[in-house]
């Protein structure tokens, strides 16, 4: 039990056999009133640092959270920088390899436009007559045009330069009663058309051959052959027997 001061004074002087001191007893009043607010105003003080020590954790624990949260966006983001990183490292590693062959393929093209702008054609003839076997090569020595170096006039073969869609023209001469002779267009090895020709009197020439348009890669080759009878008229100065090919477009 909790007695104010002053009652406690009048119990003690009375029990001691002492008047009651009036003038103390007010002092006393006033100090226990004086005391008691200091302390109503200290636990006041008190409860409102613990509220608002209360709100501090309560903004440390939510900035705690936000550092957790930030930490994880923060290895998030690390993540995918690393993939980002490495995403560029291997684009620059391409760049680098394409700049690179840049020299040969300007080259390469520089080249090609060379080449189509050039053109391929060529026109050979036989200036003397031969005497072939089966599926022999007839060789046209005399070459009138070789745009692009394709035709040898040393095998008779045309060899592709440069893709592209080809026109090809052949004529082949007999003369007199010798026999029919036909003779076909080969390419890499597969006859695509033949030509015939059938004298009938001494002293006759006639011509036979055929014309095809044949899509050709780099590097295919073209021949005429014999296909059927043994000897091919040629002439000195007149370009009976003739073999002609032309590129027409890539």
């Amino acid at each position: 039990m909790n007695l104010p001061l002053a009652c406690l004074l009048v119990i003690l002087q009375c029990a001691s056999g002492y008047p009651v001191d009036e003038e103390l007893l007010k002092r006393f009043d006033i100090l226990e009133k004086d005391l008691r607010q200091k302390f109503a105003d200290k636990d006041k003080q008190i409860a409102e640092g613990m509220k608002h020590l209360s709100l501090e954790r309560q903004q440390v624990a939510q900035d705690r959270s936000l550092l957790v949260l930030d930490r994880q966006q923060l290895a998030q983001d690390r993540i995918e920088m690393a993939s980002a990183m490495e995403k560029l490292k291997k684009a620059e590693e391409e760049l680098l390899h394409r700049i690179t062959l840049l020299p040969s393929n300007l080259k390469s093209t520089q080249d090609r436009h060379t080449r189509q702008s050039e053109g391929v054609a060529f026109s050979a003839w036989l200036d003397h007559s031969v005497s072939l076997g089966p599926n022999q090569v007839i060789r046209f020595n005399k070459v009138i045009t070789n745009e692009g170096s394709g035709y040898n006039i040393h095998t008779g073969v045309f060899t592709c330069p440069q893709p592209g869609m080809y026109l090809f023209s052949f004529m082949v001469t007999q003369r007199g009663d010798v026999a029919q002779l036909t003779a076909q267009l080969v390419v890499n090895g597969s006859p695509k058309v033949h030509g015939v020709t059938d004298p009938y009197h001494d002293h006759e020439d006639r011509q036979g051959g055929n014309t095809v348009v044949l899509r050709l890669q780099q590097g295919d080759v073209v021949e005429i052959e014999n296909f059927d009878g043994h000897h091919v008229q040629g002439y000195t100065a007149e370009g009976l027997t003739s073999f002609t090919g032309i590129l027409l477009y890539p």
